[in-house]
């Protein structure tokens, strides 16, 4: 049953870094798609609002298309219970507290840090 499992979506601006999610969601009972583009990304939103976690890189298609897409999940979609943690390449750019409080997000971090052990914590 597709149902039977926690749908977990890892949402990127490159292959490599969908690969990377994906190999540290692969214990858990989940299913992966690898999004690359951001109409993408609200395609499958409109059609899966049962998503429970999205690892969202803040650039996509532009360099500011993740803060879209969150935007589009909170205010357009209303869905305040998936779990969005953004990625980023360059932390430095933004305040992380400003960033989870004002996008209402679950995680802001560096694509770096974003560990096994992180995940599992997040």
């Amino acid at each position: 049953m597709e149902n039977s499992y926690c749908r977990r979506r890892a949402v990127g601006s490159s292959r490599h870094e969908t690969s990377a999610g994906r190999l540290h969601l692969r214990r858990a009972p989940i299913g992966v798609a690898e999004l690359l583009r951001e109409a993408d990304t609200r395609k499958l939103l409109d059609e899966h609002p049962d998503i429970a976690l999205i690892l969202l890189d803040v650039v996509m298609d532009t360099m500011d298309s993740g803060f879209t897409l969150v935007r589009y999940i909170r205010e357009n979609l209303g869905n305040k219970d998936v779990r969005i943690i953004m990625r980023t390449g360059q932390s430095g750019n933004a305040p992380e507290d400003r960033i989870i409080i004002d996008y209402d997000i679950n995680d802001f971090k560096d694509k770096t840090e974003l560990t096994v052990a992180k995940l599992r914590t997040t």
